[in-house]
């Protein structure tokens, strides 16, 4: 009786293969024949080497009387071949090779070459962000506000709406289910909205959740562009309650001597580290608005970050100006005071977590004192001549 082989590729390969793509595949080869036992299947690369293979090798792996063995391959499309971009319609091709017989007798179809083409699929670049973390330690009854951005190089579709989906512990001063029409500039290529949200039960709110309730949400948007859909951008957090003593800010140099000869004034480092109130734990990408206790005091210094690189914008609460500052990894709340020439000032600073449900608020340990120093002249350290008794 003649031997009879095959050998086949599953899944079929596609002609067309996406850039970027990852391609699995099986090589089975079959026999009314033993196959020979430790051989392997081989990938030749094509002239233009624009794909690779997790593993150009693979050995065979048989079935229990040998009539059957199979390799498993994996590749991916490359970006780039060296520092040439992978262009739409490339070539790609590779031979697929067996050393493995049966009977005597090569497999039919062995050697295989494949030959397809590259498609590379356009950038879509709509982006959708939101300006708090995606990933937040949240107070229980603390009331958030954050912007949705979008963006993109192709004109937005008008009327567009955010929408909040699969929220939990959370409850949108719309509505969960109600959208907020955006607000477009730039020629429509980027839109926005304002939203807000407390962190509670929407369908209890009278009842406070736990401490370490999970808090989360999605935002989406029905707008598109020529270029697709944006996507959607999703939060999720945890409820704490806070170590309200944590809050209180502390004052690296609560006296600071202004010059009123210079615009270089001397800082001061103002920091903190916010926990939980039961176990300690840091309180990592949690919001926290800072003012003067006298109205809008804060508005004479000015702030920048706690790495001293990048201004603070003063933002505007219920009409009263102060700093939001977003806790790091480590909990930490960090930013710099800059007193400003001309002015003497005697200042408290007050940390808040804002809601309308619950006080939440600690004096700083430090007040700040703000002096102005004045350098001496010729005549301040001699004196003022006194000629009342000068008689001629």
């Amino acid at each position: 009786m003649p031997v009879i082989t095959s050998m086949k590729i599953s899944p079929s390969l596609t002609s067309e293969l996406e850039v970027g793509q990852t391609v699995n595949f099986t090589v089975t080869l079959t026999s009314n024949e033993a196959i020979d036992k430790n051989k392997s299947i081989t990938i030749e690369y094509g002239p233009v080497k624009n794909i690779q293979f997790t593993n150009p090798t693979v050995q065979l792996k048989y079935d229990g009387v040998s009539h059957n063995a199979t390799a498993d391959f994996s590749f991916k499309v490359l970006s780039k071949v060296g520092e040439v971009d992978v262009k739409n319609g490339d070539q790609i091709s590779f031979i697929i090779k067996t050393n493995a017989e049966s009977g005597g007798v090569q497999f039919k179809d062995m050697p295989y070459t494949y030959t397809g083409k590259a498609k590379v699929n356009p950038v879509n670049k709509n982006q959708i962000s939101i300006t708090i973390n995606k990933t937040a330690d949240l107070i229980i009854g603390q009331s958030v506000s954050f912007t949705v951005n979008l963006s993109s190089d192709q004109p937005i579709t008008e009327r567009g709406n955010i929408l909040i989906q699969k929220a939990s512990n959370v409850n949108f001063a719309q509505g969960n289910n109600n959208p907020v029409r955006l607000n477009y500039i730039e020629g429509n290529r980027e839109a926005s909205a304002q939203l807000s949200f407390t962190v509670e039960d929407p369908t209890n709110p009278d009842v406070p959740i736990t401490d370490g309730s999970h808090i989360g949400f999605e935002v989406h948007t029905d707008v598109k562009t020529t270029e697709g859909n944006f996507g959607f951008v999703p939060f999720s957090g945890t409820a704490n309650e806070i170590d309200v003593d944590s809050m209180a800010l502390f004052v690296e140099k609560p006296v600071l001597q202004m010059s009123s000869d210079s615009d270089q004034q001397t800082p001061t480092a103002i920091y903190t580290y916010l926990k939980n109130k039961h176990t300690q734990r840091p309180l990592v990408g949690t919001p926290i608005f800072i003012t003067s206790q006298k109205r809008n005091q804060i508005e004479e210094f000015k702030f920048k970050d706690g790495d001293k690189n990048n201004p603070i914008t003063l933002e505007d609460e219920n009409d009263i100006k102060g700093l939001i500052i977003t806790s790091k990894t480590d909990g930490l709340i960090k930013f710099y005071l800059y007193p400003q020439t001309a002015l003497v000032s005697i200042v408290n600073l007050w940390s808040y977590i804002i809601s309308t449900k619950f006080d939440i608020r600690r004096r700083a340990k430090q007040v700040i004192y703000a002096v102005n120093y004045i350098k001496p002249t010729f005549f301040d350290s001699i004196g003022i001549p006194d000629i009342s008794d000068y008689k001629t």
